[in-house]
């Protein structure tokens, strides 16, 4: 999942690796319960079984909303699909402020919606451009 640049939008999502990593955990997980089923003494094996579908359920959940999450800006304004939730969209006119948090993630603030960009999306950086050139951060980061 790379950063794309057209029509105007800049789209951030979450490096390819992150989303391949969540989806080869949840079968390296499924594979290991598996085996520990099959393995286990017989009354344990309704325990583990229940085990191995709220861990497998939760860390499908998780691999969706790290291919799920992006968030894009354009002429009118941003738009954050989040991990889990509902999308956000604020208009350049609404943004009451955008600061840095520590971790160099941007965090915007506009009537009553809250968006946060992670600093490890792919696209981060050139969010942070657009906004700096614009004038609506004061300071930066090095590139």
């Amino acid at each position: 999942m790379e950063e794309v640049v057209n029509n105007g939008e800049i789209v951030a999502t979450y490096p390819a690796v992150f989303v391949g990593t969540a989806i080869g955990g949840t079968i390296f997980e499924f594979i290991c319960m598996i085996v520990c089923i099959v393995a286990a003494p017989p009354e344990q094996k309704t325990l583990l079984t229940t085990l191995l579908l709220v861990i497998t359920s939760i860390l499908i959940i998780i691999s969706i909303g790290f291919k799920r999450y992006k968030v894009i800006v354009n002429s009118e304004g941003i738009t954050e699909i989040p991990l889990l939730g509902k999308r956000k969209y604020v208009s350049f006119k609404e943004i009451k402020s955008i600061k840095i948090k520590g971790s160099k993630a941007i965090l915007i603030l506009g009537n009553g919606v809250k968006i946060y960009i992670d600093p490890s999306a792919v696209g981060h950086k050139e969010i942070f451009n657009v906004f700096y050139e614009n004038g609506l951060i004061k300071s930066s980061f090095s590139k």
